[in-house]
């Protein structure tokens, strides 16, 4: 038995640009296009302010932003990590 999908779901699917290779458009600029949906606010204008051509590969692209937007639980299991550790005698 399927799950129903909440109605908020079904709506976004239909807005969401569907990718079909007979369009002739890359894969590539698929994922960019709708990653830019997943935007708002200041991420948003960051991600459009970027210099074109300045971000060549995903792996960059991922450091810059989470450099950018940094997960504050990320600091905390940092600092949790560092009061736990053990000194060796």
């Amino acid at each position: 038995m399927a799950i129903p999908l909440h109605p908020f779901q079904t709506h976004l699917q239909k807005q969401l640009p569907k990718f079909n290779l007979d369009d002739g458009l890359p894969a590539e600029e698929h994922i960019k296009r709708l990653f830019t949906y997943a935007l708002q606010g200041s991420a948003r204008s960051w991600y459009f302010s970027i210099p074109s051509g300045s971000i060549n590969s995903w792996d960059f692209f991922q450091e810059k932003f989470l450099t950018k937007f940094p997960d504050d639980s990320s600091t905390t299991t940092i600092i949790n990590d560092l009061a736990n550790l053990k000194v060796i005698e």
